[in-house]
């Protein structure tokens, strides 16, 4: 069977193609289905092309973020529900993986006896967790938002083995109700609330939701040693930062986060606080590159410091993971 069957023949018998959330009969948009079936399985059977400049952009001429339009896809051997109007998840159904290179090298840097205990912090619908699951012996998976928590819960059911919790709640430098901008519904990117006010999305409905201060849920589900934590929280991760101080001091995990503009502003009222917490950590930017002009490419560039930072991601090494990085990069 050629490539393209193929990946239509698992889309198709694998219940991984279209599902029409509006309700309507099935027997009035299976035309509609196996278009999106087919263009899907072309543009993911050429999946590697992503890498070449305008890859994405060819990509998303043939299968559009589409609203109202959800599938099942497997990759990698991870099976992951995707709504194709949200940019994240579309990148996961058309082009096998979203931030896949960036989380290449967060794994690559972790030495072997460090895959313990990883909190995904902002883990929206499991696209990182469930890749981290393989490498880590549990992840703790936070997700505030209702509904992408109960999404996040059903693509973690779709992969049993893998030992992944659950938490519906996000994290902050307090046990607290929090108002959190929630995008409204219809919106393509229900991933993106968040409870910066600055980061609020247009339109957005306001909800209380709780948040815990993160030192105190590793001491109460005795997660002890944290190894590593990823951080994406729109804006709100100087305050998740803060929660977890004394996890950082004791256990000094590898830290991928994502510094935006309203991160940075944060970061910059914290004062000094950020930089002790941070004490003894190296900082690398993922930065984006083009190799020849042609291919895209990321690497780990070093920074001077987090005050010195502009938005990208960051990753953030203690000093025995950075000598040993920089001891395999000579």
């Amino acid at each position: 069977m050629s490539p393209l069957n193929d990946g239509l023949a698992k889309i198709a018998c694998r219940e991984t193609f279209v599902r029409a959330k509006s309700g309507i009969p099935p027997n009035t948009w299976n035309l509609s289905v196996m278009a999106t079936a087919t263009r899907l399985a072309l543009v993911r059977s050429l999946s590697p092309l992503r890498q070449l400049r305008g890859g994405e952009r060819v990509a998303r001429a043939l299968v559009p973020q589409m609203a109202g339009e959800e599938i099942v896809v497997e990759n990698d051997g991870i099976k992951i529900t995707c709504d194709l109007s949200s940019y994240i998840e579309w990148q996961i159904a058309t082009l096998k993986g979203y931030e896949t290179r960036q989380k290449q090298i967060f794994l690559s840097v972790i030495p072997q006896h460090r895959r313990r205990n990883l909190l995904d912090i902002g883990a929206n619908i499991g696209g990182h967790s469930l890749t981290f699951a393989r490498f880590f012996d549990k992840v703790i998976a936070f997700e505030p938002n209702p509904e992408i928590f109960s999404r996040l819960q059903g693509n973690i059911t779709r992969n049993s083995g893998l030992n992944i919790d659950p938490m519906p709640m996000g994290l902050a430098d307090r046990a607290d109700t929090l108002v959190f901008y929630q995008p409204p519904a219809g919106c393509g990117g229900q991933g993106v609330g968040s409870f910066d006010p600055d980061f609020a999305p247009n339109n957005a409905i306001e909800v209380r939701l709780p948040v815990a201060r993160g030192d105190d849920v590793v001491k109460d589900q005795g997660l002890n040693p944290v190894d590593a934590i990823k951080i994406d929280v729109q804006g709100f991760e100087p305050q998740v930062l803060m929660g977890l101080a004394d996890t950082i001091a004791q256990d000094k995990p590898i830290i991928w986060a994502e510094f935006s503009e309203s991160t940075l502003r944060g970061l910059q009222a914290s004062g000094s606080r950020m930089s002790q917490i941070l004490a003894g950590y190296r900082m690398y930017k993922f930065a984006p590159a083009l190799k020849f002009g042609l291919i895209h490419r990321v690497k780990l560039e070093p920074c001077d410091g987090i005050h010195s930072s502009e938005e990208a991601d960051y990753l953030f090494l203690p000093p025995d993971v950075d000598k040993l990085m920089r001891a395999a990069s000579l």
